[in-house]
């Protein structure tokens, strides 16, 4: 009885290291030697589990060592403790085998769930944002001599559905922005001094891209500057002039957006302008602003404090220079010297696309 046991047990380790390799050459077992035969009451095998068929194979080695302990009595302990030897050792083998055959998997996995991040970014599967921006620059000294209604452009907080918030970098002015979740009073607001010519929409940009990804646009020209190099001979460098913006969007995890905005409009002064080998070159007048805030797609951001001021000349007619009341005006000289303030908004809207295939 004793010889079939460890005989069943030496089939159970070949079964075993079997399931894990066929190459394995210190995996096959030697036929038992024979045994002489023992009293029953000599062995007394440790109870096996109920649930010891829901032990892994390395576990049933183990048991079955345990089990050749149990039986190790009178002239065939040792022979008994051999071979519970030879099952725990070949316990071992297999379990290291199978971590490092884990570790192998695991690394390839990570690289797989990398690959398959470093691949979701360039597919179609990224939703796309899309900002509006609208940028109007509003003559201020013709709305007043019309006598429109400049609230908003006042140092007192406009009657608007907004509120003020803080920019992560750079202020502008009483009131640099506002996060306006109903603007209808404002667009009209804009719509009428445009109406009234004391406002013009410079730009309407529309740029898509997705989060993380920077978009550029420019409307305007070039025009060229000369540098002299050597004698008779000249550089020619072109400057840019017009309508610029740039965008950068991040997605946050809590839905809304972080946005990196910096709007630009410049134009030729001539009153700045400087001759180079006979050619004169005008300076430029540029108005700018660099800043980041979070917001919610589908508000809308209004950037303001972008102020220019400048002085214009206003030729009349003879006869007018001749009334007493105008007289103190335009003196002498038959012409009046008048302030110009302009005031530059920009309008910026996010709104996120979402993939059709989503």
């Amino acid at each position: 009885m004793v010889q079939r046991l460890i005989c069943c047990l030496s089939v159970l380790c070949v079964s075993v290291t079997s399931a894990f390799g066929s190459d394995r050459s210190t995996d096959t077992a030697p036929p038992a030697p024979p045994m002489a035969t023992i009293a029953p009451h000599a062995i007394t095998p440790a109870p096996l589990p109920l649930e010891s068929s829901a032990l892994s194979p390395v576990e049933h080695l183990r048991r079955a060592a345990d089990h050749l302990d149990a039986a190790a009595v009178g002239d065939l302990s040792e022979d008994f403790k051999k071979e519970a030897q030879r099952f725990r050792k070949t316990a071992d083998e297999i379990e290291r085998e199978v971590e490092s055959q884990l570790g192998v998997l695991r690394a390839e996995l990570k690289t797989i769930q990398q690959t398959i991040r470093e691949l979701e970014q360039f597919t179609h599967s990224t939703d796309q944002i899309q900002v509006n921006l609208q940028i109007i620059e509003v003559d201020v000294t013709t709305a007043q001599q019309m006598g429109l209604d400049l609230g908003f452009l006042s140092k007192t907080e406009p009657n608007l559905n907004g509120s003020t918030i803080q920019l992560a970098s750079g202020t502008f002015g009483n009131r640099a922005m506002f996060e306006l979740d109903r603007h209808e009073e404002l667009s009209s607001w804009i719509s009428n001094l445009v109406d009234k010519g004391a406002a013009k929409v410079l730009a309407e940009p529309r740029l898509v891209t997705t989060s993380g990804r920077p978009a550029t646009l420019h409307s305007g020209g070039e025009f060229p500057i000369l540098i002299p190099k050597e004698v008779g001979e000249v550089n020619v460098k072109w400057r840019e002039f017009g309508v610029r913006a740039e965008i950068l969007p991040i997605i946050l995890e809590n839905g809304r957006v972080k946005l990196d905005v910096a709007p630009e409009v410049s134009e030729r002064d001539f009153t700045n302008s400087v001759a180079i080998e006979g050619t004169v070159v005008p300076g430029i007048s540029t108005r700018r602003v660099n800043t980041q805030v979070e917001m919610s797609f589908g508000q809308t951001l209004v950037i303001g404090g972008l102020v220019s001021k400048s002085r214009e000349k206003i030729q009349v007619p003879p006869i007018l220079s001749k009334i007493p009341e105008l007289s103190q005006l335009f003196r002498e000289t038959g012409e009046s010297n008048q302030e110009r303030e302009k005031h530059l908004l920009v309008f910026v809207t996010p709104s996120l696309v979402k993939n059709s295939a989503d």
